[in-house]
């Protein structure tokens, strides 16, 4: 039975695109490797020969431009995170100012009830202290 992964995960937009794009250039490279390889394979006693030297040329050629493409498939990447990584500080510190913005407005909301229970408490406390009073006063005094 497989196992079930339970988790938060972060993906950037066009992530999807750029792994498909170099992968598909990663295969590209590694499709022209096995052509070099069949090209040498084939021309093992005429190694230098104009044709073997063009054919070589040519696949090397279409390697190298599969490598650029590559190249600017993963500079469009890393500018792509680079725009949603700046995106996601900015969200960041927008949500880590509204936190202190809050806890600064609990923090005065709590000062203020405190100062208000502590009035609330000062004044039944000399509300007990009176009554206390008057009913010293009314036992001593009937």
């Amino acid at each position: 039975m497989a196992k079930k992964s339970i988790g938060a995960y972060i993906t950037l937009d066009g992530e999807k695109e750029f792994r498909t794009a170099t992968s598909a250039c990663n295969k590209s490279v590694a499709a022209l490797k096995s052509e070099m390889k069949l090209a040498e394979a084939q021309t093992v006693g005429n190694a230098n020969t104009l044709d073997t030297l063009k054919k070589k040329h040519d696949i090397l050629s279409r390697t190298l431009d599969e490598h650029v493409k590559k190249e600017e498939t993963v500079k469009k990447g890393l500018k792509n995170s680079e725009e949603q990584y700046e995106k996601v500080g900015n969200k960041l510190a927008e949500y880590k100012s509204k936190l202190q913005q809050t806890k600064s407005a609990l923090e005065e909301l709590e000062n203020s009830s405190e100062t208000t229970v502590y009035k609330q408490n000062a004044t039944i406390i000399i509300a007990h202290s009176c009554q206390l009073k008057v009913h010293l006063l009314a036992t001593a005094f009937p």
